[in-house]
């Protein structure tokens, strides 16, 4: 399986934010928010059909630490066997 990031396969931006205030009770589009429907507003606001993704930063966040610490520790994993072949090839083991 290939991996690649995101910022490689799309464009990402934030749209225009829609003011609470501005909802309408009995509208055709429906506004979504972090914990799902928030309310409903009465016009489109992208010019295309688009997939929203999005994240809450503290999972942002915890998924840059979760990377950085597997990384470490596939750096210090890669060192420790470069050191074991070492002693090894030397005859210490």
């Amino acid at each position: 399986m290939e991996i690649v990031k995101l910022l490689d396969v799309c464009d990402v931006y934030q749209p225009q934010t829609i003011a609470t205030k501005s909802f309408v009770p009995d509208e055709k589009y429906v506004v979504y928010g972090a914990n799902g429907a928030i309310g409903k507003y009465n016009d489109y606001n992208h010019e295309e059909s688009e997939v929203l993704m999005a994240c809450r930063e503290l999972r942002i966040s915890l998924y840059d630490q979760i990377e950085k610490t597997v990384n470490e520790a596939l750096a210090q994993s890669e060192a420790m066997r470069q050191s074991i072949l070492k002693k090894a090839f030397e005859g210490r083991l």
